[in-house]
């Protein structure tokens, strides 16, 4: 689990390569799944991790797609910002 590896390894990170899935399946935006990153980015905080991000919006079979791409980048932005920056 990310929260595991940042508990461990965190002092290592520079930067933020995130991406979200839900039941497994990539999902087309980053937002609430597998990965609880209202949990991340309060340890983030609490530690003075870096604020640098990389979002990947990665498709694969299951993937429901709804949106255009720059909708879902501009959506997945907004979460980041939301979830980050309100720690």
């Amino acid at each position: 689990m990310p929260l595991d590896a940042l508990k461990q390894y965190g002092d290592r990170v520079i930067t933020w390569h995130l991406r979200q899935s839900r039941d497994g399946v990539w999902w087309e935006d980053l937002d609430t799944g597998d990965v609880d990153y209202e949990a991340v980015a309060k340890y983030a905080k609490e530690h003075s991790l870096p604020r640098r991000f990389t979002i990947e919006l990665a498709l694969e079979a299951g993937t429901k797609i709804t949106r255009s791409v720059l909708e879902n980048h501009r959506r997945s932005r907004e979460f980041v910002r939301r979830v980050f920056e309100s720690q």
